[in-house]
């Protein structure tokens, strides 16, 4: 233990007990002592394995394939955004049947057919596409019911007068 450089010796030997030094492999069919990983041996360079013998190179290794909980692909920005109006025309079309009838929802029923045209020329994939579409069947059905509900609003009144008047 008198050298510096070296306070574990020349055996391999520690001050907590017996080890072999770093880097210092037991002969072939030792057992490594308890507590001791095993020696791996290393193929010789230029070696390759057998045929058909799967070779790990740790974790993530299946080049290729996506590891779990990760997205198998990437959306173009262009695609993500027709989404998100497809999202927004769908709140317009329902705003706008609540509060200022059928003309908003119109104007979101155009609006959504041109996001289909759109989604169609990126070559959006098949959920944004339905997606697109349901928003301009939901434009188009708050337009048609708002259009419906308001010529009863109007038409109330006459209808009420021409009951009363039929009755005398």
């Amino acid at each position: 233990m008198s050298d510096p450089s070296n306070p574990y010796g020349p055996g391999g030997e520690t001050p907590y007990g017996s080890q072999r030094a770093y880097g210092t492999q037991a002969s072939y069919g030792a057992q490594p002592a308890y507590g001791q990983a095993p020696a791996v041996q290393q193929p010789a360079y230029g070696t390759q394995p057998a045929y058909g013998a799967q070779v790990s190179y740790g974790a993530g290794a299946s080049y290729g394939q996506p590891m779990y909980g990760q997205v198998v692909y990437a959306l173009n920005p262009a695609v993500e955004r027709v989404r998100s109006n497809a999202s927004m025309v769908r709140i317009m079309s329902f705003v706008s049947f609540v509060t200022l009838g059928p003309l908003l929802s119109f104007g979101a029923w155009f609006w959504s057919m041109s996001l289909i045209s759109e989604a169609e020329s990126l070559g959006a994939p098949e959920d944004v596409l339905r997606d697109v579409r349901g928003a301009r069947t939901t434009a188009l059905i708050c337009g048609i019911v708002g259009i419906v509900l308001f010529g009863l609003l109007i038409a109330a009144p006459f209808l009420l007068v021409w009951l009363v008047d039929s009755q005398k």
